[in-house]
């Protein structure tokens, strides 16, 4: 099988691709340009079909439907962020001059 053949038998439509989310599921959502509209907009008109799922978004760029307060049962928006520094802060370095 070559690539394209894969990817023919792979390709969905939104709607389609949104129907492997089962109850449970966690979805882990890239911010800016690698955020997927159109799939979370498909996430968001089925969004009272699911239960207990979590979606992981630090900042979304648009209002999807899964953030209304009321769907808080079924896809649930979550913020998460880690950071962490290599660098000391810049008061604890010294110059030699």
């Amino acid at each position: 099988m070559t690539f394209e053949d894969a990817y023919r038998r792979k390709l969905a439509s939104p709607h389609d691709a949104v129907t492997i989310v089962e109850d449970g599921d966690t979805i882990v959502v890239p911010t800016g340009v690698g955020e997927p509209p159109t799939l979370l907009e498909a996430l968001s008109d089925r969004r009272t079909e699911f239960t207990d799922v979590r979606v992981e978004q630090i900042l979304p760029l648009r209002p999807f439907g899964y953030l209304d307060p009321e769907t808080r049962r079924c896809p649930t928006p979550s913020a998460t962020a880690t950071c962490t520094s290599t660098r000391s802060p810049r008061s604890s370095r010294t110059s030699a001059r």
